[in-house]
């Protein structure tokens, strides 16, 4: 169970046990002793925010994979959208919904994360370290429009990163696959 301190972290009570060798279990536990480890609330919300892409991806993935193949496909070659369903489950099984996630899945792991991260670091700074209770709505619509101003950065420049990305993998393919003879 996580409690937040008074310095806006995250306390998570955990049990450390003190063994020897040859001991009968009751005697083991009576030399449990709890200890307390102190989390960053800015990681606390970064693995929020990762976990909440996740959640997205894992969920919505299977409907834009819908999406596409009906959009994709030859004219009457899907009769209803229950037929793409139905065939893609039949032909490719359950990983057929999620072809072509990990792009979407990255994205949206590292956008939720910032975002997530960005709203805490300005809630704090506005509140002086203290929680978001108490903010007013001024500073809380500050701190949302501040988000948004830093994640119109990050989803600018991901499309970017993507590319550069995309493009060592299809030239680090292309050196294995003329250089590959040479060192056979």
């Amino acid at each position: 169970m996580e409690h937040m301190d008074s310095t806006g972290g995250y306390t998570i009570p955990t049990v450390v046990e003190e063994t020897t060798v040859g001991c009968k279990s009751s005697t083991l536990l009576q030399n449990v002793s709890p200890k307390t480890v102190h989390v960053s609330p800015l990681l606390v919300e970064y693995l929020a925010g990762v976990s909440g892409g996740v959640a997205v991806v894992c969920v919505g993935h299977p409907f834009d994979t819908m999406k596409t193949r009906l959009q994709t496909a030859p004219k009457n070659f899907y009769s209803s959208t229950l037929d793409a369903v139905s065939r893609t489950f039949r032909l490719e099984g359950i990983r057929g919904f999620y072809t072509g996630m990990l792009s979407p899945l990255l994205g949206q792991m590292f956008f939720r994360a910032a975002s997530f991260t960005t709203y805490r670091y300005s809630v704090s700074h506005m509140t002086r370290n203290r929680s978001v209770d108490h903010a007013t709505a001024t500073q809380l619509m500050l701190c949302g429009s501040i988000t948004g101003f830093v994640i119109a950065f990050v989803e600018v420049y991901r499309p970017c990163v993507m590319h550069i990305f995309r493009s060592f993998l299809n030239f680090s393919l292309l050196i294995t696959v003329f250089l590959r003879p040479l060192w056979i």
